[in-house]
């Protein structure tokens, strides 16, 4: 990933093509269970599910708000899920239905195929609190984490009637998309660059690729039943 004061949109990408993904009962990436509800079921504006759509599925944008290249302290890196129904509760503290979304991020510096931090949108955080997004590291050879000893910093992820810090702290957004007749919807993660430390030092995500995931999953489902795209 290369370093400027801002990168345009990225459509992550596999051999040279965008990342579209399959959607409803179709979808042969659902880890073995049928693609439930819609909020989870990652989209690219396909017409009948059985084929991927058009559209990405999966997008990055890095933005640094002073444009000074020499400090990182203002600088942000954007996470997009393209999913099929709106995933937030409308109205509500809460920010999010009570399920997972996530991202796997590999910065490929050993180059062994494994995460080195993950990020998990919490819709189950808490029943009438607003939600929670968290940033977790490790280098274990694993895809997994351990969500006590390996938590490096969590944000806000609230609803529309969340009042206070909350509200005004807001790292999650989800816009409305047009898809033909329907309509998809991003879900961003705004993530601070400083945040990507491994609690020893600062771990740099430029002038090499990242390696993503993107996944879901309903309710407290394990990652091993989920809808994933990487």
């Amino acid at each position: 990933m290369t370093r400027s004061a801002t990168s345009p949109l990225r459509r992550p990408h596999f051999l040279g093509y965008p990342i579209t993904d399959f959607e409803s009962s179709s979808d042969p990436s659902n880890g073995g269970a049928a693609v439930s509800p819609d909020t989870v079921d990652i989209a690219s504006c396909s017409l009948d599910g059985a084929a991927p759509g058009s559209e990405s599925s999966t997008r990055i944008a890095y933005y640094d708000v002073d444009g000074n290249n020499a400090s990182i302290d203002d600088a942000y890196l954007s996470f997009g899920i393209r999913v099929d129904a709106d995933p937030r509760n409308s109205g509500q503290q809460r920010g999010y239905q009570n399920n997972h979304w996530n991202i796997l991020i590999d910065i490929d510096i050993d180059d062994d195929g494994y995460k080195d931090f993950v990020i998990d949108l919490d819709g189950n955080f808490s029943g009438s609190q607003a939600d929670r997004f968290f940033l977790y590291h490790s280098d274990d050879l694993t895809q997994e984490i351990d969500q006590g000893s390996d938590e490096l910093d969590r944000w806000y992820a609230p609803g529309p009637g969340a009042s206070g810090d909350a509200s005004t702290n807001n790292h999650t957004r989800v816009t409305a998309t047009s898809c033909g007749t329907e309509t998809d919807y991003w879900l961003d993660f705004q993530v601070p660059l400083t945040a990507f430390n491994d609690g020893a030092a600062q771990r740099s995500l430029f002038f090499r690729p990242l390696r993503c995931a993107f996944f879901t999953a309903p309710r407290r489902r394990t990652p091993t039943r989920c809808k994933k795209i990487g």
